[in-house]
């Protein structure tokens, strides 16, 4: 069980950063024409990725927490940092995919895009040494 979590929780932390510092500042290098279908396919797939590793995470929260009744300190931080991956990611990121989904590439969201994503790169970061 302990292999799983840490195999979910390494490859977040893979793809969090490969996204922070190549796909997100890579949307700047996209032509606006294309970038609307681009945009969406790239949500999708990414979806397929990400989607199975947050709930993995969480999965391991609820296991830990309601189930195993496990609340040391590592736990305890566990669970708080997952939980602000899903805070950020609902209430910061996703609102910024969804604008650039209906508007197109736009540079200030963009930027906007790479500035928000570092709490959630620093989160999962944390959430490997925890």
């Amino acid at each position: 069980m302990d292999l799983v979590k840490a195999v979910i929780d390494w490859a977040m932390l893979l793809v969090v950063w490969l996204v922070q510092l190549a796909v997100y500042p890579g949307f700047h290098r996209i032509e606006k024409s294309r970038f609307v279908a681009w945009h969406s396919r790239y949500l999708t797939l990414v979806g397929y990725l990400v989607g199975p590793l947050m709930i993995g995470q969480l999965g391991f929260v609820v296991w830990n927490a309601f189930i195993v009744r496990h609340w040391i300190s590592a736990e305890t931080q566990y669970l708080g940092l997952v939980a602000l991956t899903w805070i950020a990611t609902f209430s910061m990121v996703v609102p910024i995919h969804d604008k650039l989904q209906c508007r197109g590439n736009s540079s200030k969201l963009v930027s906007q895009l790479v500035w928000v994503n570092w709490p959630r790169t620093v989160l999962w970061s944390a959430i490997v040494f925890v």
